[in-house]
């Protein structure tokens, strides 16, 4: 589960609980947010999502299902693009962001019905 910039895995909160009485659910903090590590340098997405794959790595976390809000559902697509091995599913909530910015497509912004708007994206991401 993926927060957005600027919070911490307590935006799950409220769903956490819920969670643990079907499935193993994993929250990290991203780097210089929450309770993580503060790295000495301004982490981007690639390197949120390396460090994601390390975690998953070191967890011995094989595959997953992917849930992201805002720059999370960012980090989410990136994970899943970059490691697709270890995906299952990719869940995305981006309905509260002005805009979001992916390598090659430039500003997206906001849209009625998004999940029409990622379905053309979506074969993409798929194994």
């Amino acid at each position: 589960m993926l927060h957005p910039a600027g919070t911490s895995v307590w935006v799950w909160e409220t769903v956490l609980e819920t969670l643990s009485q079907s499935f193993t659910y994993y929250a990290f903090d991203m780097m210089g947010h929450g309770d993580s590590d503060k790295p000495n340098r301004q982490f981007n997405i690639p390197d949120y999502a390396r460090a994601l794959d390390q975690a998953c790595q070191i967890l011995n976390i094989h595959r997953t299902h992917v849930v992201g809000n805002s720059v999370g559902a960012v980090l989410a697509i990136e994970t899943t693009a970059s490691f697709p091995e270890r995906q299952n599913l990719l869940h995305n909530n981006i309905i509260n962001s002005e805009r979001v910015i992916l390598p090659g497509l430039g500003h997206v912004p906001q849209v009625e019905d998004p999940e029409a708007f990622w379905e053309p994206l979506l074969p993409s991401l798929k194994t």
